[in-house]
């Protein structure tokens, strides 16, 4: 799971700050998954927005594999 972790989390977190997670005690929270955003034509559309799609979803079913909390 650390290294599915680090695989998604790339980029978004400085290469040498050392943060360590835990399957154990986390949850995963999934902000702001709205028609309105990621979909062609929604409110606040977002060009490109829908790449997205397929990473979250292989991060929710990891994170439901290991029986973490997911949280929208």
């Amino acid at each position: 799971m650390q290294e599915f972790l680090k695989e998604y989390t790339k980029g978004a977190l400085a290469d040498d700050l050392a943060v360590e997670l835990s399957v154990d005690n986390g949850a995963l929270l999934v902000v702001d998954m709205l028609n309105d955003f990621l979909t062609p034509g929604g409110v606040m559309a977002m060009d490109g927005a829908s790449v997205i799609y397929e990473p979250i979803k292989k991060l929710t079913d990891a994170a439901r594999k290991m029986k973490m909390p997911v949280i929208y």
